[in-house]
């Protein structure tokens, strides 16, 4: 997903065997959570970390959380004007869940290590 030349682009978290796991979350996603995923990685493409709540907010230093509804996609700056989409999940507590953060965290190293 990419924008206007001005906007910010979108990518999405890869394992060494090219498995997308945030894609696989949202493609799992019923069509109408789907939807407003789709919605707000619109608003995120067009103002990238200038997005804030209630669609999106920084969660630790280099750690970002897109709040689509009850679904939350963790992601982080890779380079000038793009994100990586590291980690979704289901919101189900009112803070986001430590396992869900170390999960973005090591995808994080993964990306900057390669």
């Amino acid at each position: 997903m990419q924008g206007s030349n001005k906007g910010w682009k979108i990518l999405f978290y890869e394992d060494h065997r090219g498995n997308s796991p945030p894609l696989d979350f949202i493609n799992g996603l019923p069509a109408k959570e789907r939807a407003k995923v789709d919605y707000g990685l619109r608003l995120l493409c067009e103002f990238g970390l200038a997005l804030g709540m209630p669609h999106a907010r920084r969660i630790e230093d280099e750690l970002w959380e897109l709040r689509p509804g009850k679904n939350r996609l963790l992601y982080c700056v890779y380079s000038e004007r793009q994100v990586i989409v590291l980690h979704g999940f289901r919101k189900t507590t009112r803070e986001t869940p430590e396992k869900h953060k170390r999960i973005a965290r090591a995808r994080i190293q993964d990306i900057f290590e390669a």
